[in-house]
This record gives C-alpha cells, structure tokens and sequence, in this order.
C-alpha cells in the first residue's frame, strides 16, 4: 500500500486542475518512446503528461492535459506498435483510442467504442 502526502507529493500537487474536486491516480506508464509519463486523473478527467528531463533538476515537466473522453479512467495502454493509446473509463462505459505522434508527440483523437460496461483492464492477444 502507497500513503501519499498530500502536502510533499509530486503528482498530488501537480496533477489538479480544479482544486475542488477529489483526484484520483488509477494508471501510469510511460509512452513508448521512453519521453514522457502519463498519469490518469480521475476527478478533473484526463491524462496528465509530464516529459522527462533527463539533463535537468527538474526530472518531469508538465507538458499537457489531455481529455480522456469520458469519466473516472480505470486503465490506459498502447497498442503494440505504440501508435495507438487506448483509455478505458470505467464510469462512462467507454473505450477511446487517441493516435500518437512520435515525432511531435501529440495526440489526436480516433474514435470511441461506448456502451462497455464498466471496462477496467486492455489486452492485446497475439
């Protein structure tokens, strides 16, 4: 089990958007190209991305918050090429998929399965 202060941790203090509101990290990876962290945030409903800094005293820089689409992000992945990220949100029964740009690293929306109940968990099968 993880304790978190509230008052010396790193992603308490940086991921809130709307400081009213109770945040929740259920998920974090790193992009496939190693060059970013993205944090889900559940309460202000996005994906928090922070680049890393690997010649910098600072080791993450906020770099966006993107929209997850939907409510309460239970889990998010890449695809296997690391194309595609996947976002299941658990409250809102939906799945989004966003392409992702290795060379800009940005990401654009793609398109979204609704109506699954409740999704926590993305595997791919070979």
């Amino acid at each position: 089990m993880v304790s978190i202060n509230k008052q010396k941790s790193f992603f308490y203090r940086f991921i809130l958007v709307d400081k009213t509101k109770e945040n929740y990290t259920a998920e974090l990876q790193f992009t496939p190209d190693r060059r970013s962290l993205i944090v889900s945030n559940r309460g202000d409903e996005n994906l928090v991305i922070y680049d890393l800094n690997v010649d910098n005293s600072e080791v993450l820089t906020l770099k966006e918050h993107l929209d997850c689409r939907g409510s309460f992000t239970r889990f998010f992945t890449f695809d296997p090429t690391g194309r595609y990220l996947l976002v299941a949100n658990q409250k809102s029964n939906n799945l989004v998929c966003f392409e992702y740009n290795t060379e800009n690293r940005t990401y654009a929306f793609v398109s979204e399965l609704k109506n699954i109940q409740s999704p926590q968990h993305i595997v791919f099968l070979s």
